[in-house]
């Protein structure tokens, strides 16, 4: 279907969804007057070095990983 169309065409059609994708891309979001910084006391780390290893998150979420590792930990005692 696109082989029937003048070259002209297509050309300009894909110079347009270029032009569109690289704007939209290069958008950056205005910061907003009322936005407070959130506190790093109040955060939550990415990595914790313990005893049993290194614990991993994501915005305060375990990691598969990390949910495998605790889990073997408190299990262990158990089996004994």
């Amino acid at each position: 279907m696109l082989s029937r169309l003048p070259i002209s065409r297509v050309a300009i059609a894909s110079i347009a969804i270029a032009f569109a994708l690289t704007t939209h891309a290069q958008t950056q979001f205005p910061k907003m007057k009322m936005t407070t910084e959130i506190p790093k006391s109040i955060t939550a780390p990415d990595k914790v070095e313990t005893s049993i290893g290194t614990l991993e998150y994501f915005d305060g979420v375990p990691k598969p990983n990390t949910v495998e590792t605790v889990y073997d930990y408190l299990l262990c005692p158990q089996s004994v």
